[in-house]
C-alpha cells in the first residue's frame, strides 16, 4: 500500500512538471511572437502618396575619341549629377519612382576645343524596392532598410545628342522609429555608353568638316539622397 501511496504522489509530481513545463513552453511563444510580430511590422507611417528625394551622386567617366588616322584618344575625368525623385508610397514594397536631373562631366582630355565639359538633363522613370518594415532593427527605434531600384529614360546633352541611360542602385536607407524620413547611401551604375558627336574646327579650305564622334563608358558613382514625404 505503501509503495502505492509513494508512486501515486509521483505520478502527480511528474504530471504537474509536465503541465509546468507546457505552460511555460506556451508562454515563451506567446512572448516571442509579439515580438516577431514587432519587428516584422514595424513599419513606417503613412508619409502621403509620395517620397521626394533630393539626390546627389559623385564619380568618374571614362571617355573616348577615336580621332582619324586609327588614333584614340582618352580622357578620365570626375563627374557630378543632381536630381530630385520622386518615389510612390504605397502599401507595398515595390514602388514607381520618377526623376528629373542634370548632371556634368569634365571630358577636357580629349582635348576637344568645344568639349571640356558636357551637360545633361536627364528624365527618367523605374521601380523601387523599398520595404514598409525595416531589413534591420536597432533598439527598437534605428531602422536600416535595405533598397534598390532600376530606371531607364534619356540623356540630353546641350549639345543636342540623345542617349537612353539605364540607371541602376541599391544601398540602404537609414530612419529612427516609424518615421519614413532619412538619409538613402547607393551605389548607382550606368551600363551602357554614351554616343556623343561633334564638328571639328574647319581645316584651311574645307567647308564643312564631317561631325566626329566619341563616346562616354559605362561607370559606377556614390550616391546620397534624403527621403521625406509631404
Amino acid at each position: 500500500m505503501g509503495g502505492n501511496s509513494i508512486a501515486a504522489v509521483m505520478r502527480r509530481y511528474v504530471l504537474a512538471g509536465l503541465l509546468g513545463l507546457l505552460l511555460l513552453g506556451f508562454a515563451a511563444e506567446a512572448d516571442a511572437k509579439p515580438v516577431r510580430m514587432f519587428v516584422g511590422r514595424y513599419g513606417y507611417r503613412d508619409p502621403g502618396p509620395v517620397f521626394l528625394a533630393p539626390m546627389v551622386d559623385y564619380g568618374g567617366v571614362r571617355a573616348v575619341d577615336d580621332r582619324t588616322g586609327n588614333t584614340q584618344v582618352v580622357s578620365h575625368g570626375p563627374q557630378f549629377g543632381v536630381q530630385i525623385l520622386g518615389v510612390s508610397a504605397g502599401e507595398r514594397d515595390l514602388q514607381g519612382q520618377a526623376s528629373l536631373g542634370y548632371r556634368s562631366m569634365n571630358i577636357e582630355g580629349l582635348e576637344i576645343e568645344q568639349r571640356k565639359n558636357i551637360q545633361f538633363v536627364e528624365p527618367t522613370i523605374g521601380l523601387r524596392y523599398f520595404p514598409r518594415a525595416p531589413t534591420f532593427l536597432f533598439a527598437e527605434s534605428f531602422c536600416v532598410r535595405a533598397t534598390a531600384a532600376a530606371s531607364a529614360g534619356a540623356a540630353i546633352s546641350l549639345y543636342g545628342d540623345l542617349n537612353f541611360p539605364i540607371d541602376l542602385a541599391a544601398g540602404l536607407h537609414f530612419t529612427t522609429g516609424r518615421n519614413p524620413h532619412g538619409f538613402v547611401v547607393e551605389l548607382v551604375h550606368r551600363p551602357n555608353h554614351f554616343d556623343l558627336k561633334y564638328r571639328p574646327d574647319n581645316d584651311p579650305g574645307d567647308p564643312v568638316v564631317p561631325e566626329a564622334k566619341y563616346d562616354i563608358s559605362p561607370w559606377t558613382a556614390a550616391r546620397v539622397s534624403f527621403f521625406f514625404g509631404p
